[in-house]
């Protein structure tokens, strides 16, 4: 009878085990279970820019001297707003990328990491390169690129407190020129 307990304790234990592999593997992958699916390249790209529309403009931008050289930063006054996502991607056709790492901003590619792909907290990162849109005195319009990876869990939320470099992230951004159009 003890023997039996044993063996039945040791089957328990094995068939748990598994289970546990099994959904660490597909977290891994990225199989969001709530949605019982693999999301696809666009719906992460889509719920990264609709959260980014939540905040946008963003707070600061890189003020320029008349070399170039950055000045300070400073909050654009007034800014010319997406109306949607689809007038987003519209005007920024190659802004998105998907990516297993973050800091393209900055140059330094960090990964998310075993342990928040494993649970699935985040299983990549969305790239994104874009304008912001402003206009100055005299209304001219002016623009700045905007750059930022922001971390996508496996369901398709945006997972703004993850830092993989330990540090406070909202975003990682990085203001590459301004840039004068019509």
């Amino acid at each position: 009878m003890q023997r039996l307990l044993v063996w039945l304790g040791l089957l328990i234990l094995c068939i748990f085990s598994v289970y546990v592999i099994y959904i660490g593997t597909m977290n891994y992958k990225g199989y969001c279970f709530a949605q019982s699916k693999y999301l696809n390249e666009d719906e992460k790209i889509r719920v990264a820019v609709q959260d980014d529309l939540k905040k946008y403009p963003t707070n600061l931008y890189w003020k320029r001297q008349a070399d170039g050289s950055v000045l300070k930063f400073v909050k654009p006054v007034q800014t010319i707003p997406y109306q949607d996502t689809n007038e987003f991607l519209k005007l920024n056709p190659q802004c998105c990328a998907i990516s297993s790492v973050a800091g393209h901003a900055q140059g330094e590619l960090h990964g998310s990491g075993f342990e928040t792909k494993v649970t699935g907290v985040v299983s990549s990162f969305v790239a994104m390169n874009y304008l912001i849109r402003y206009t100055e005195m005299f209304n001219v319009v002016d623009v700045f690129v905007m750059k930022q990876d922001i971390p996508i869990s496996n369901c398709g939320k945006p997972v703004r407190w993850f830092n993989p470099l330990n540090s406070t992230f909202d975003s990682i951004f990085l203001l590459i020129k301004n840039w004068k159009t019509l």
